[in-house]
C-alpha cells in the first residue's frame, strides 16, 4: 500500500492479509428426543465455527430462529404441534454474526395418542408428553353429568392451579395446555379430576 498526495506517491509498505475460509455445510444433521410437542436438534460440531438453528412448518413460509451464535452441537426446541412434519436448517460460520449457507433436514412430530388407560369408576386423566417443558394435552374421560374441575396439585397436596371448571356431559374431551404450566417449578405434581365428588389423578414431571 502507498498513500499520494499533491506532491506525489509515498513509500510503499507491506501489509499481510491471512483470508479465512468460509466453513464448509454443517454435516451430521439428526434429531432426538421426539414427542408430540418436542425434539432436539442435533449436529457435527468443528472447533472455531459458530453455528445459526432455525425450524419453521413445511408448509410455512416464516423460519423462526432457535439459537445463533452459538458453538455447542444440541439445542431442545418445545412448544411443537403433534403429527406436524416440520424442516430445520443450521447454519456454520466464522463468526457469531450468521451467513445465509444452510443445510437443511426434516422432522414430523409423534401423533398425538389420546387412549386412556388409567380409568377409575369410568373416570380417567391422562397427559401428553409426560415429561412436560411446554405444551400439552390433558385427555380426561367422563361416565357421568355435571360440573368439572381439571386441578394441578403439589406432592404435599397444596392447589397450585386449576385448569378447567366447567359442566360437561359424560363422554371423552381434550383440554390444551400452552402457557398455564411456565410459573411451575421444575418438579412433581398431580393432575386432579373431580366430577360428583369423584374422579382420578395423575401424577406428571415438569421439567
Amino acid at each position: 500500500v502507498s498513500q499520494s498526495g499533491n506532491c506525489g506517491e509515498g513509500p510503499r509498505a507491506v501489509i499481510n492479509v491471512t483470508v479465512t475460509a468460509t466453513p464448509a455445510a454443517a454435516t451430521g444433521l439428526n434429531v432426538t428426543n421426539i414427542t408430540t410437542s418436542s425434539v432436539v436438534f442435533n449436529w457435527t460440531v468443528l472447533p472455531g465455527n459458530f453455528y445459526k438453528v432455525d425450524y419453521k412448518p413445511v408448509v410455512s413460509g416464516v423460519w423462526i430462529n432457535v439459537a445463533t451464535g452459538i458453538s455447542v452441537g444440541s439445542v431442545a426446541q418445545a412448544n411443537l404441534a403433534p403429527a406436524t412434519l416440520y424442516e430445520w436448517r443450521v447454519s456454520a460460520n466464522c463468526s457469531a454474526t450468521p451467513v445465509n449457507t444452510y443445510s437443511t433436514a426434516q422432522f414430523t412430530t409423534k401423533v398425538h395418542n389420546n387412549k386412556i388407560t388409567n380409568l377409575k369408576d369410568g373416570y380417567g386423566i391422562k397427559i401428553s408428553p409426560n415429561p412436560v417443558s411446554g405444551n400439552a394435552i390433558i385427555d380426561y374421560t367422563l361416565p357421568g353429568n355435571g360440573n368439572v374441575t381439571i386441578e394441578v396439585f403439589t406432592l404435599q397436596g397444596q392447589r397450585l392451579q386449576t385448569l378447567l371448571n366447567r359442566s360437561q356431559i359424560n363422554g371423552q374431551y381434550q383440554l390444551a395446555i400452552t402457557q398455564q404450566f411456565e410459573t411451575l417449578a421444575k418438579g412433581v405434581y398431580f393432575l386432579l379430576l373431580t366430577q360428583n365428588n369423584r374422579g382420578n389423578v395423575v401424577k406428571f414431571v415438569k421439567y
